[in-house]
């Protein structure tokens, strides 16, 4: 018998990405035309349909944060425009408030309901986090940029 504490865990195979975005043969591994089957999960579907609608106004109210004039100028090089310069911060409350109810909710659904995703508790852990670090910008004016920034990943969402 092993020695306590020496024996191996072993984790359950995870199935590879592009198994789940492509139909692969299973013998010689080559790529299919088609796309996999669609397995039907309605607490997943409700719960991606909740995010795209809950992020459109996140990501609108973001854009309205920012000086698009600046912004492209600094861009494309022909200022040399700070981008900390290119956040108005105009509508920031009400963009910092949409966001903070929309991760508090999230966060409740997911552990309520937490089969509406494929890793409950990595999502648990980044709805806290997040949480946490949202309050930084709303205390620290000069980091509030940067608030924006970071939210700027919600349009890989959709």
């Amino acid at each position: 018998a092993p020695a306590l504490g020496t024996r191996k865990r072993h984790k359950p195979r995870r199935q590879p990405l592009v198994d789940q975005h492509y139909k692969i043969d299973k013998e010689n591994r080559a790529l299919l035309p088609g796309v996999p089957k669609y397995d039907e999960d309605l607490a997943r579907d409700i719960h991606d349909f909740f995010n795209l609608i809950c992020l459109v106004p996140i990501v609108m109210l973001n854009i309205l944060n920012w000086d698009w004039n600046k912004l492209s100028s600094g861009i494309v090089g022909k200022d040399d425009v700070p981008f900390k310069e290119c956040w108005t911060g105009e509508y920031f409350n009400l963009f910092f408030f949409t966001t903070l109810a929309y991760f508090v909710i999230d966060l409740i659904w997911v552990i309520v309901v937490p089969k509406s995703v494929k890793s409950s508790s990595t999502i648990i852990q980044h709805h806290v986090a997040s949480l946490a670090y949202l309050f930084i910008p709303y205390h620290f004016e000069n980091f509030q940029f940067l608030f924006g920034v970071c939210m700027s990943v919600e349009l890989n969402t959709w």
